[in-house]
């Protein structure tokens, strides 16, 4: 048998012995005699190996991703300089909303986890080693993770409660449209996070921490109200939109008091767990 790929020729077997490519067993593409000796038919079109179909397939989800990160990256310089042209162009846009949403929150987790490791390990080191003996602090992972999950709730709540008061009191947006002009208003939040990332690495804790809380109020707070405001003004139906406005503000500060509250409570569980760990 001949290999179709590379024309190495072997006994038997159902795949190359050279270049592992599968054999054919069709008698077009064996040895066939002739003339002046052996002549090997080569399939022009060969089936390509598993190891070069997993590479062209990687090649394409990379080729995938440049594309995406080039799209993404003239989104976020366009809609930096000019946020407020979302309006309009929201149909098109919602996924570079989401994942500005997405790279807002990653990098504000990113922030804290980096700054609650050091603040462990500086902690510990004032004991000279002596707790380190009995706990060295929560894992990162373990950190990234909640405090992960806690960002992202609280900006699914924001784009809730945006979306139900919009619904009920200004335009027809859909949930995905929404997302799309609160990501788009996101570009300054995401700049501001980067630069408490830049701080915290840099171990200046008290600046860092002062700038990400900035970069939430932002996000959390100031660019929402902003938003439904413009959302009510615009597309006002029923009520006037100063009590649409103070309706948002009743639900968000409603939920978002639930959710600290149930968050505090699960926490506070957890210290004393640990706390027994100790007694």
């Amino acid at each position: 048998m001949i290999c179709h790929q590379c024309g190495n020729e072997q006994e038997k077997g159902n795949f190359c012995g050279k270049c592992g490519a599968k054999l054919n067993n069709d008698p077009n593409l064996q040895e066939t005699a002739g003339g002046g000796g052996d002549q090997v038919s080569i399939n022009r079109n060969p089936e390509p190996s598993y190891g070069q179909a997993a590479s062209t397939q990687m090649n394409e989800h990379v080729e995938k991703v440049k594309k995406q990160s080039k799209v993404y990256g003239s989104y976020f310089v366009h809609f930096l300089k000019h946020p407020s042209s979302i309006f309009g162009k929201e149909k098109n846009e919602w996924v570079n909303g989401f994942i500005s949403i997405i790279l807002f929150v990653f990098i504000v987790t990113l922030t804290v986890s980096v700054f609650v490791r050091n603040l462990f390990k500086s902690a510990i080191h004032g004991t000279q080693g002596l707790i380190n003996e009995f706990y060295d602090g929560p894992s990162y992972v373990s950190v990234f993770f909640n405090v992960f999950v806690f960002v992202f709730l609280i900006v699914a709540l924001v784009l809730l409660c945006m979306f139900i008061v919009n619904k009920l009191f200004g335009s027809s947006a859909s949930f995905k449209e929404v997302t799309a002009i609160y990501g788009a208003h996101l570009t300054t939040a995401i700049i501001v996070s980067l630069i408490s990332l830049l701080l915290v690495l840099l171990k200046s804790h008290v600046y860092g921490n002062i700038v990400l809380s900035i970069s939430l109020l932002l996000a959390i707070v100031l660019i929402p109200y902003y938003l439904i405001s413009v959302l009510l003004t615009k597309y006002s139906k029923g009520i006037d939109p100063l009590y649409s406005f103070f309706i948002y503000v009743a639900i968000f500060s409603l939920l978002f008091a639930i959710f600290i509250g149930i968050l505090a409570d699960s926490a506070m569980g957890r210290i004393v767990d640990q706390w027994r760990y100790f007694w």
